[in-house]
């Protein structure tokens, strides 16, 4: 079989890529490096809503085996369970072509995965401490229900009537935020956003107190929260908690089996957060990164 590669075109790739990750995250209980969700949440925050044009797709005959997505000096990828020996390739490719050689090059890579740990290693790859948590809940029965404070209330997002106080929200839980009306408007856009699982608790006053995101993969029946917030005026009420416990439910009814969320790892309020709501460390998301012009280890033949 011959293995090609192409740039990306247009959101019929867009839809092809989902099919990758999909099939990268498999049935089993450990995720992949990226999830559905995940990608649909990073073009969410790029200022250029176009920046997948500088991806590129790799294929065997007709099917989607690999994509490779450069992104300034960091580079993001995924490919199929059993293509996974393609990736020494595409990061060769990636790191031949860099024009800058005074440069770090970068690469997120789960802790679990040897596969990526060997070839970055290879290559002059050297680990940073890991940068986020990744938790996991498995999804046999409904999380019970929790008290609300009083006066709030959980439930969907109602959209664009009061998407400026979704934003808000966000902007406040995030400060420094670069999130804007836009910007949301781009996530309620994406072919596998739900509003049913965009959780929102709303204050006595109306306001968005609190939300959390739910991004559902329904071939291999996972969620993934992305993000969660509380803002600044709200917290301290238990409110995150318990518009992630309406996502885990919500989740359940729809048949999802495992739920996931990441956390910095040195974000005490998150990692307190997600272990409260039942969640449990199952890896962790260290970035690798090589000086170029440095000596590197060449890999065999």
């Amino acid at each position: 079989m011959t293995v090609v590669s192409r740039p990306y075109r247009d959101e019929r790739d867009r839809l092809l890529v989902h099919g990758l990750l999909r099939q990268a995250n498999g049935p089993g209980p450990a995720p992949s490096i990226i999830f559905l969700g995940d990608l649909e949440w990073w073009l969410v925050n790029e200022d250029d809503p176009e920046a997948l044009r500088t991806s590129r797709l790799w294929f065997e005959d007709d099917q989607l085996i690999a994509f490779s997505w450069p992104n300034g000096r960091l580079l993001d990828l995924t490919s199929h369970p059993e293509h996974r020996e393609l990736e020494a390739a595409i990061l060769d490719d990636w790191i031949a072509g860099q024009t800058d050689q005074d440069v770090t090059l970068l690469v997120n890579v789960l802790e679990s995965d040897a596969s990526r740990v060997d070839i970055l290693k290879a290559r002059g790859f050297v680990a940073n401490e890991r940068g986020y948590n990744v938790w996991s809940q498995p999804l046999a029965e409904a999380p019970p229900a929790l008290p609300l404070a009083d006066g709030y209330a959980v439930r969907s997002f109602a959209g664009e009537q009061e998407i400026e106080s979704r934003v808000a929200a966000h902007r406040s839980a995030f400060h420094p935020s670069q999130m804007t009306v836009e910007k949301h408007r781009r996530a309620m856009a994406s072919p596998i956003y739900r509003q049913d699982l965009d959780l929102v608790a709303v204050a006595p006053d109306g306001e968005i107190a609190s939300y959390a995101l739910v991004w559902f993969d329904e071939v291999n029946r996972k969620g993934l929260f992305e993000p969660v917030g509380t803002h600044a005026d709200h917290r301290r009420r238990g409110l995150s908690r318990c518009v992630i416990q309406e996502g885990l439910c919500r989740l359940h009814a729809l048949g999802a089996t495992m739920a996931y969320v990441n956390s910095n790892a040195d974000d005490v309020p998150s990692n307190g957060l997600y272990a409260a709501c039942g969640f449990e460390i199952v890896d962790g998301d260290a970035r690798w990164e090589r000086r170029l012009g440095e000596a590197s280890t060449t890999p065999e033949a």
